[in-house]
């Protein structure tokens, strides 16, 4: 309740009649998620109650690193048949800020983002297009994905990689990150401040994360979709590499034959 107070604008109060709040892991991988939570339709109404979204701290355009991954996506991702400029996804799009740098870089953006309020609170200049239901780019495809920090937020992951597979180009690069819940179970003040400790949201916290993955498992969600990890991807900083890999994990591949 007090961390629906604070950052949901209490919508998720009535869920306590009906949704029990508890935690599994997976003993092998190590992978984290909520035993319940609710549905898509509930989970919007949370997404466009948050506070975050009137933040006045929120970035209002694309940083430098934003900028550098994507132009490196651009580099690495072939043109389609009959096109002037390869056609990225950006899957989960929030306020739109990771489609202006990739339209910076180069690409024809679509921008996908099912809660109408954030879709709303994006600073767009008209330069990608953006879709609100992911059945309206049925038919379409697209030469990269960008997926970042999407999947911890939906229920079944590998629902929405397939969705990639169908959406996607021969030879098509997909990007993704997810945070590295690893920590979450390093960390005793972590496991004993779930759900939340007062001021600031939990790993895990409810419903913003249903799943935490660890390198493990999203090692193992990426196989078993099909993905392959691309062997032509050059990483020319170390730094840059450890700063992508903690606390998040990254991934940057194509889906096999």
């Amino acid at each position: 309740s007090a961390a629906s107070d604070v950052y949901k604008r209490q919508v998720m109060d009535g869920w306590v009649e009906f949704i029990s709040l508890g935690v599994l892991s997976c003993r092998n991988c190590l992978h984290v998620w909520h035993r319940e939570f609710p549905g898509m339709a509930e989970l919007s109404i949370m997404y466009g109650s948050s506070k975050a979204i009137d933040s006045a701290r929120r970035l209002t355009a694309p940083n430098q690193r934003m900028l550098s991954e994507m132009a490196l996506l651009r580099q690495m991702t072939a043109v389609g048949s009959g096109r002037s400029k390869p056609r990225l996804l950006d899957y989960g799009s929030g306020f739109g800020l990771w489609a202006r740098a990739a339209v910076s870089a180069g690409f024809e953006v679509v921008a996908f983002e099912p809660s109408s309020e954030r879709a709303e609170s994006r600073d767009s200049d008209g330069s990608f297009r953006c879709v609100n239901d992911v059945a309206s780019l049925h038919g379409e495809r697209f030469d990269a994905i960008n997926c970042e920090q999407v999947l911890e937020h939906v229920g079944d992951p590998g629902a929405v990689l397939q969705t990639f597979r169908n959406l996607s180009s021969p030879g098509a690069l997909i990007r993704i990150t997810v945070p590295n819940s690893i920590a979450l179970l390093r960390s005793r003040r972590e496991l004993e401040s779930f759900p939340f400790d007062g001021q600031r949201p939990h790993m895990l916290s409810p419903y913003e994360h249903l799943h935490g993955f660890t390198p493990r498992s999203f090692d193992w969600l990426i196989r078993s979709a099909g993905l392959r990890k691309s062997h032509s991807v050059v990483y020319r900083a170390p730094k840059q590499w450890l700063r992508m890999m903690v606390p998040n994990t990254f991934f940057l591949g194509r889906f096999g034959d």
